[in-house]
């Protein structure tokens, strides 16, 4: 089930799009203690996790076509051993849907717990932004996704 939400997080420093452009916010589960809206919020330590295992997607939909110059990602695992594999796209003002990028990043709690991603693009005509998330590779996992922080420019 998708829940569509509005996101009221204040403007980052600097060059971040104010979150109120944003028209509104779909993801496919969240916890109760770490919704959505924590990726958005500036001030937020925790950021977003999934409520359930297995693939996740969140969309944001934007009030009117955007131009992108910049996405920053930012996920976190501390507890549990994981090779993630995510993908970022965008969908034009078309309506064509265009993969950016698709990575995988092994975390492990006693080395690699943060993976930042920091993409300097050029997207004109940006309708919303899509990030589907497989928590784990191991397909009998039952990891949860979690996504610390997401800022675009």
């Amino acid at each position: 089930m998708i829940k569509t939400i509005r996101t009221e997080s204040p403007e980052a420093e600097g060059e971040w799009i104010k979150s109120d452009r944003i028209a509104e916010v779909e993801v496919t589960s969240e916890q109760a203690d770490s919704p959505v809206e924590l990726a958005f919020d500036t001030h937020s330590d925790r950021g977003w996790r999934a409520g359930e295992p297995g693939r996740q997607h969140i969309r944001i939909r934007f009030h009117q076509a955007e131009t992108v110059k910049r996405i920053r990602l930012v996920f976190e695992e501390r507890s549990v051993t994981r090779t993630q594999e995510f993908t970022l796209g965008w969908t034009s003002a078309d309506g064509s849907d265009r993969e950016i990028v698709r990575q995988q990043w092994t975390f492990d709690p006693n080395g690699s717990q943060q993976q930042s991603e920091d993409y300097h693009v050029d997207l004109h005509g940006v309708k919303s932004l899509h990030l589907a998330i497989r928590p784990d590779l191991n397909a009998a996992s039952d990891a949860r996704a979690s996504l610390r922080a997401w800022r675009i420019a």
